[in-house]
């Protein structure tokens, strides 16, 4: 689970942070050359706080919680403790992308006057169609 929050000042200014929750185990593996259920817990908490490590996170806490839990449909439920390991690292924020350069406008060129065809149209214009209506509207 991640959130955001504010967190201290650091140079000045106010970081945010986000935040990462890991539910700790409840079963230990046996490791090769680490003896005894402490050791052992040990070096698993050890191994997921480098894991972690390893991404930007920073190891805050350890918080456990009691809650009501039921085992079957038909038991009655039991209390049992959980823990979780809170981790949080500073928020990563992408860089805003600048806005695109716009393309440079195009160069003027300059424009030759030519003289005016028959029918007062510019030799570069075509003369319109149907009989010279510039109304749009047709007759009938």
């Amino acid at each position: 689970m991640e959130s955001l929050a504010q967190g201290p000042a650091k140079g000045g200014r106010v970081a945010e942070l986000e935040y990462k929750t890991i539910t700790a185990p409840r079963r230990l593996r046996k490791v090769k050359g680490v003896k005894g259920r402490d050791e052992l817990l040990a070096y698993t908490i050890g191994e997921l706080i480098s894991a972690e490590a390893a991404e930007g996170w920073r190891y805050l806490r350890t918080d456990s919680f009691t809650i009501e839990e039921k085992s079957g449909f038909f038991s009655k439920p039991a209390t049992v403790q959980r823990s979780v390991l809170v981790f949080a690292r500073e928020l990563r924020r992408q860089p805003r992308p600048s806005a695109p350069e716009p393309a440079p406008a195009p160069a003027l060129q300059p424009v030759q006057a030519s003289a005016p065809a028959p029918g007062g149209f510019s030799a570069n214009e075509p003369a319109p169609q149907g009989g010279g209506d510039l109304g749009g509207a047709s007759r009938t």
